[in-house]
């Protein structure tokens, strides 16, 4: 069974694709994505960010600590309750 990797950006799709060529500003992480497909089958699959409201928000929540050196990550009592109104 192949991993299967969502992308909310078109463009990384078509490029992992082959089908665009690769854009000079993205070439070192389209690289490193390239090297760690190499292990195994996986697929690229292109998914609306709006239609995956649940883990952009979490991504968000997650991105929102940049910078910070060190994290701890808790699902405290308020992340849930947001998580599960966004779910359901």
């Amino acid at each position: 069974m192949p991993l299967v990797r969502e992308t909310d950006s078109l463009i990384i799709k078509k490029v992992l694709d082959g089908i665009w060529e690769i854009p000079w500003s993205i070439a070192v992480e389209i690289r490193v994505i390239k090297r760690a497909m190499e292990n195994g089958t996986t697929m690229i699959e292109h998914t609306c960010r709006e239609g995956n409201k649940l883990a952009d928000f979490l991504t968000n929540y997650v991105f929102s600590f940049a910078g910070i050196d060190q994290m701890q990550f808790n699902f405290n009592q308020e992340l849930l309750q947001q998580a599960n109104i966004i779910y359901n």
